[in-house]
């Protein structure tokens, strides 16, 4: 392993194989004060654990090596269990890029995928969250001149960088039902099916995901 990151790339040997993704970095534990317990020690509370990252995504590691193991145990491990852990999912993943290129001949063998992460509608019932909105980052520097100017002298006579760039992203999207209105934006998007529409009705995708969006 060349990269400076931390990766971890463990595999179990079986048959079929499976490759669970996971990360171990986490967003900063700010405000501190309003924690009920110290970030970084483990806290047991009313059959529930309390910490940085517990909920995104080292409990999920721990839940899913705790899994494999009791099949190991049982004797019931029929797959082969790729663990490929990141340390830098939080950061941007900068050197994940070259990492699966080192390890393109092990990941091409893979015929399952899957990541244990997001939220789940109730407790004790199996979500599969089978995709996520995406992001797109871009930089914009809107340049009206090549020097300072005094804005009480040329105040509205002048273009704003800033109500330039306001006037651009209002265009972008209608903010109160969610529809980008970039030109051709929707073209390569898949229409949701009859049977996915179903879901809709679930009361919890409409209190967190309602209203605009």
């Amino acid at each position: 392993m060349t990269c400076p990151s931390p990766y971890n790339f463990c595999k179990i040997n079986w048959r079929r194989w499976v490759l669970k993704f996971d990360f171990f970095n986490v967003q900063p534990e700010d405000p501190v004060r309003e924690w009920d317990f110290e970030p970084f020690t483990l806290t047991l509370k009313e059959g529930k654990f309390f910490g940085r990252g517990v909920a995104d995504n080292k409990g999920h590691i721990m839940q899913n090596i705790s899994v494999v193991e009791q099949l190991i145990l049982s004797q019931s491990l029929k797959n082969t269990i790729i663990f490929l852990i990141e340390g830098e999912e939080e950061t941007e993943s900068e050197h994940f890029t070259t990492y699966i290129e080192e390890l393109k001949t092990e990941l091409s063998c893979v015929d399952v995928f899957f990541i244990t992460d997001v939220e789940m509608y109730k407790k004790n019932i199996p979500m599969i969250i089978y995709a996520l909105r995406g992001h797109i980052y871009f930089e914009i520097e809107p340049h009206v001149g090549n020097h300072d100017i005094h804005s009480g002298v040329y105040g509205n006579a002048v273009l704003d960088p800033a109500q330039i760039l306001a006037d651009l992203f209002a265009q972008m999207k209608d903010v109160k039902s969610g529809e980008v209105l970039i030109p051709g934006f929707y073209d390569d998007v898949r229409m949701i099916t009859d049977e996915e529409m179903f879901f809709s009705g679930i009361e919890m995708l409409k209190k967190v995901y309602g209203g605009g969006y």
